[in-house]
């Protein structure tokens, strides 16, 4: 019977180090634990320090002063764009919703996006 205990209190020891090891510190590609918001793969700084190719994030490239513009132009509609999607979601939310509420919101999202990329110039990203 001790030998029995002894053998299970080294095992809950054994898990309780491991998953504070994989929980902290650099994980298995050099990022750190949690959602690979630290150093990552191949050197970069995960989600927004500088990537493989010496960017920043997700492909941000720097801005001109077409961008800029492009960026200022279009907040108001980018602004309306968010409220859109989150009524859309509260909607999708409510169980007593109509599927043609919802399709009318999913059409007026859509226009609204065609209306903001139609005034993108090449190579901006918002």
């Amino acid at each position: 019977m001790k030998y029995l205990v002894l053998a299970l209190t080294i095992v809950c020891v054994f898990i309780l180090v491991t998953g504070v090891s994989y929980s902290q510190g650099r994980g298995m590609m050099g990022g750190y634990g949690g959602y690979g918001m630290g150093p990552g793969m191949m050197g970069g700084q995960g989600c927004w320090g500088p990537g493989m190719m010496g960017g920043y994030g997700y492909g941000r490239t720097v801005q001109d002063e077409q961008c800029q513009k492009f960026l200022d132009d279009t907040a108001p509609l980018r602004k309306e764009l968010h409220d859109k999607r989150f009524q859309y979601w509260e909607t999708l939310r409510n169980p007593k919703a109509k599927p043609d509420d919802v399709a009318a919101q999913e059409k007026a999202i859509r226009d609204l996006q065609e209306k903001i990329y139609s005034m993108n110039p090449k190579g901006c990203w918002w």
